[in-house]
């Protein structure tokens, strides 16, 4: 295999010319995308056994603060119940967070994914599992304290947003390290080529590393691009033409690729080499392959101007969607209050006692 030609680091800041060192971003290519693959199947083989133990411990955690501890009440000596007697709603707990969670992408890479986003997902994913739990038992008319769901619903979100929170810094970690990385290639240059190249050498938690660009020839072959940490020059590695033996050469996982850079090929060509070389690949829209109802065309002192027309409902058209988004509302939830309060009132008369104990 070739070696690798080596993008180089500036150092310095923009102002203050010093020596310029050489930093190899791998001296001997290995297949980088195996070990990406291994690293992202044991994310998500982690972040799936930590659901599981999240949603078993949560559980275990709930069925202490209501019978040890006697949180939300004292507990009779006829109403204690051994843990062994929730063995069957951790079970089906268990089941429903492997297939609601996969259902939902929860185990997917997802690189532009913080915390943030990972949220919301974990607690309206894990309140479908506890909704499930809790129609089972009422099938079943589990008797012991249905406190232990309540708890085992607060203990469960806390547990798997925790664990995440610890898989997401390290994940960060070790790609910030260049550790199971994917390697990139952009196809293009020019003004928006070095807008790509910025932004994938500017975020290495996103798990990327640029190797270099295919391109037209010219007398620099490279492209200087501003970070935090200095101006870091990329190497033209070839042609548009040539990006079959660049992917096995430099051992490229994923092609970007700029449609105004590809040369005298088209996209598609592209496209169909990247499939041939099972690589993935991105293409950076164009403006002008918008759909033509949400370009707006116009014209300023006889200059043509292109803009994209804003989607959302503004004046009349909002108020009058919101009413009728209210109205429908309304009815709808008048209609389904009579069986709901007859399925209150029968459960109330054939449970004695309070709700929740």
């Amino acid at each position: 295999m070739a070696s690798e030609q080596s993008p180089t680091v500036t150092t310095s800041t923009l102002t203050t010319p010093t020596a310029v060192r050489s930093t190899p971003w791998s001296a001997t290519p290995q297949r980088r995308s195996v070990r990406a693959h291994h690293l992202a199947v044991a994310f998500q083989a982690l972040s799936l056994l930590g659901d599981m133990a999240s949603a078993v411990g949560a559980f275990w955690i709930a069925y202490m603060m209501r019978y040890h501890l006697e949180i939300g009440g004292a507990i009779a000596p006829a109403d204690w119940q051994p843990f062994s007697t929730f063995l069957r709603p951790v079970g089906v707990g268990l089941a429903l967070v492997v297939i609601i969670f996969t259902m939902r992408g929860m185990y997917r890479l997802q690189r532009n994914a913080g915390m943030l986003d990972v949220m919301p997902r974990v607690v309206s994913g894990f309140t479908t599992v506890m909704a499930g739990v809790v129609l089972l038992a009422f099938f079943l008319r589990f008797a012991p304290s249905r406190l232990v769901f309540f708890y085992a619903w607060i203990a469960g979100i806390a547990l798997m947003i925790a664990h995440r929170l610890v898989l997401h810094v390290a994940q960060r970690r070790l790609w910030r390290r260049g550790i199971g990385v994917d390697r990139v290639m952009v196809i293009g240059e020019g003004e928006s080529g070095r807008r790509i190249m910025q932004a994938l050498t500017g975020s290495p938690g996103l798990g990327y590393k640029l190797v270099g660009y295919a391109g037209g020839a010219g007398p620099a072959d490279r492209i200087n691009v501003a970070t935090e940490r200095g101006i870091v020059s990329f190497p033209r590695l070839g042609s548009p033409e040539e990006i079959s033996g660049l992917v096995e050469t430099f051992d490229v996982d994923e092609v970007i690729v700029l449609p105004s850079g590809t040369g005298p090929l088209s996209v598609l060509d592209v496209v169909q080499q990247c499939r041939q070389n099972v690589v993935k690949f991105r293409i950076v829209p164009d403006v002008l392959q918008f759909s033509l109802d949400r370009v707006d065309l116009a014209e300023i002192g006889g200059v043509p101007t292109i803009g994209v027309r804003d989607a959302s409902i503004r004046g009349w058209n909002a108020v009058t969607k919101r009413s009728m988004d209210v109205l429908v509302s309304l009815v709808v939830l008048l209609a389904a209050a009579i069986p709901m309060g007859l399925i209150a009132l029968v459960v109330r008369a054939d449970t004695p006692g309070p709700i929740l104990f």
